[in-house]
């Protein structure tokens, strides 16, 4: 499993309590939610599989230091 890491950002506040109270109804944290959300979102955009790509790079990238 990736390590977790912390991180912050503004939302609009309507937004974020419709979020909280959807969560809330489907039994998940709030944190569980915004992942599931997120890898959501990373399947709708990345049809090109452009952050797969990114990533080999990025460790042959590493390999060679």
């Amino acid at each position: 499993m990736a390590k977790k890491v912390a991180f912050n950002t503004r939302v609009s506040d309507v937004l974020l309590n419709e979020f909280r109270a959807l969560a809330v109804l489907l039994d998940k944290s709030l944190n569980d939610f915004f992942e599931e959300a997120m890898l959501d979102l990373i399947k709708k955009y990345d049809q090109d599989n452009l952050i797969v790509e990114l990533r080999k790079l990025k460790a042959k990238a590493q390999k060679r230091r």
